[in-house]
């Protein structure tokens, strides 16, 4: 089996989160597949235990497609605090991040993942949302 996608939700989204801000140089309008990284856990499991429904299978692995706005407001609403989307230039993100976290954000602009939830399902496995990621998290902010 290989399970291919995007970067995990559980990597981090920012260090301007605890300001309220998800900054990113990808375009407001771009979807972006999302992965919990227990999901890939379990999709191991799974293939363990069911080899046969898995062998050369090649599977582009999402828990859900959103915008960054839409990340945002879903943030919000787990958080409960505001959390805005913020786009910026690819040349202050190379600034504030480095070229390497620059570059995947453009690249998902023009390439980006075809992952959806939709294809981990066809092998019945059942990926995490990013509501319900969301919802586990502990969204207090440590004092400065």
């Amino acid at each position: 089996m290989l399970a291919r996608g995007p970067a995990t939700v559980d990597g981090g989204l920012g260090p301007e989160l605890p300001q309220g801000k998800l900054v990113t140089a990808t375009s407001p309008q771009t979807v972006l597949a999302l992965i919990c990284s227990g999901d890939f856990g379990a999709a191991v499991a799974a293939a363990v235990a069911e080899p046969g429904n898995f062998h050369e299978a090649e599977i582009e692995f999402a828990g859900d497609a959103l915008t960054h706005p839409e990340i945002s407001d879903t943030l919000s609403k787990a958080s409960g605090r505001e959390i805005t989307a913020v786009s910026v230039s690819w040349e202050e993100q190379e600034q504030r991040l480095g070229a390497p976290m620059a570059d995947g954000q453009i690249w998902n602009d023009h390439v980006g993942y075809p992952a959806r939830p939709h294809h981990a399902a066809r092998y019945g496995l059942t990926t995490t949302t990013f509501e319900q990621w969301a919802a586990q998290q502990d969204w207090t902010v440590p004092a400065a």
